[in-house]
């Protein structure tokens, strides 16, 4: 399991239950990334078991507002969950800031 912060990933799942990838999920089988809530006061007693039930499902899920935690069979596959999932989020950002989504 791998944990990160992708600044992009953050922002653009502030507001949504489920966010769904653009491009990389093509090559990684990125189809929906679950978002969670859990509360800032209760994170340290509910993270755990909340996340293991999601990455049971999904490879990769975000905490609302914190960051992206990903799972794979190696490292370097959580971390390629967490670098496709934060390339999508900054071009989805972008593609809002011109005008085209």
């Amino acid at each position: 399991i791998l944990h990160s912060h992708g600044p992009y990933t953050v922002a653009m799942t502030m507001d949504i239950q489920e966010y769904i990838p653009t491009g990389e999920r093509e090559s990684f089988d990125l189809s929906r990334v679950p978002v969670i809530t859990i509360g800032y006061d209760q994170y340290r007693e509910r993270a755990p078991a909340r996340l293991a039930e999601v990455l049971a499902e999904f490879p990769v899920a975000v905490v609302r507002g914190h960051g992206v935690y990903a799972c794979g069979e190696s490292l370097a596959l959580a971390y390629k969950w967490t670098c496709a999932l934060e390339h999508s989020a900054k071009t989805a950002f972008i593609a809002q800031q011109a005008g085209k989504i």
